[in-house]
């Protein structure tokens, strides 16, 4: 019973190898099973790889964005703080200019000498309280009087300081007796006032009056150096438009220059054509000669050839023919007998201006005029 048993398990076990081996022989025989290791190809595994791959695309996409809205908001930053800073400098660029000074120093200026003006007046309120006193004291002039001398004393100075100012504000020349005239008018008013508060009042009063003198003076101060910096500025101004005017007038007259039309060059009749061109052809040819070694080769074309009896003759490469070498020498003569013939008459004229009388090259001016170049 056992050993039939036994048997029947060693069977199975072989059978089920056998099937299995059968199975694996299958499988090795499906080409291409290296696909299944990718998880985007694996049937079991492609839809989470899609899942995953959407989330990170979407991650992706959601950190671009963030990055893109910090780019945005720093260029805007940015340009806000630019712009700021250009409106800063034209505010400052529009309080400094020459224009705005001198607008705004003539406001200040009445602002300033009214309020000083002004002041002055107050304090010799108190000045004429001790020179009202000093009158009772010590003269038996009637009640009030003094009052009325502080007005005089006072009110001349600070008119006399007002209109000084006025007048250098108007920049006008004073000459030596207005001027001490006018500053006799400034000192001696207040000093009596001084010294008639001082009497009458003490320190309190000697205080008013100084008061009083000190603000004129300020007055006198503010337009004096207001006229000066307002000069000053519309000078500066009158300047740069001189400038740009004469910037400008030069820039047109340029255009005006670059459109003009250039003069006619000078005509020259047919006779002066022929004969440039013959100078021309004259000067060519003696280069040619010169080069070539032209007025030498009389001795070496007489001279016997080799031994095989040749004539020495010149090659003719390096020969010129005779009736160029007449032409030439004919039209040197011409052009050299003109130009002698122009300096005898005209010994210190330029070689310029020979060379456009003649109708010639100014070289040949040069080669053929006396004391100059020698044709050789």
């Amino acid at each position: 019973m056992n050993l039939r048993r036994s048997k029947k398990v060693t069977t199975d076990v072989v059978a089920q190898l056998k099937h299995r081996t059968q199975q694996a022989q299958a499988l090795d025989s499906i080409p291409r099973q290296d696909l299944l290791a990718d998880p985007r190809l694996n049937p079991e595994t492609r839809a989470l790889a899609d899942e995953l791959t959407a989330r990170r695309l979407r991650t992706e996409l959601e950190l671009e964005h963030k990055r893109r809205l910090r780019r945005e908001r720093e260029r805007d930053r940015i340009e806000e703080r630019a712009a700021r800073r250009a409106a800063a400098i034209d505010d400052a660029r529009e309080a400094t200019s020459d224009d705005a000074i001198v607008l705004d120093m003539t406001r200040s200026r009445k602002r300033f000498v009214a309020g000083a003006l002004a002041a002055s007046i107050v304090c010799s309120v108190g000045s004429a309280v001790g020179v009202e006193n000093a009158a009772q004291l010590h003269t038996a002039a009637p009640a009030g009087m003094g009052y009325f001398a502080e007005v005089a004393m006072t009110g001349m100075s600070t008119m006399a300081i007002a209109w000084k100012g006025g007048l250098l504000r108007g920049r006008a020349v004073i000459e030596a007796l207005p001027h001490w005239a006018l500053i006799t008018l400034i000192t001696v008013p207040l000093v009596a006032s001084i010294v008639a508060s001082t009497a009458g009042a003490g320190a309190v009063g000697a205080a008013c009056s100084l008061g009083a003198a000190a603000f004129a003076w300020f007055a006198y101060l503010v337009s004096s150096t207001g006229a000066v910096a307002i000069t000053q500025a519309v000078t500066r101004m009158d300047t740069q438009q001189r400038t740009h005017t004469t910037v400008t007038e030069t820039l047109a007259d340029n255009e005006d220059q670059e459109h003009e039309e250039l003069p006619p060059l000078p005509r020259r009749s047919d006779r002066d054509a022929l004969e440039v061109v013959g100078e021309e052809i004259a000067q060519e040819a003696a280069d040619f000669l010169r080069d070539h070694g032209g007025d030498e080769r009389g001795d070496d074309a007489s001279s016997p050839g080799g031994d095989d009896g040749s004539t020495g003759d010149v090659h003719p490469s390096t020969d010129a023919p005779p009736a160029l070498e007449d032409a030439a020498r004919r039209r040197s003569q011409t052009a050299r007998q003109r130009v002698e013939d122009y300096y005898q008459n005209h010994p210190d004229a330029p070689v310029k201006t020979a060379a456009r009388e003649l109708g010639v090259d100014p070289k040949t001016v040069r080669k053929y005029r006396p004391g100059g170049a020698s044709n050789g």
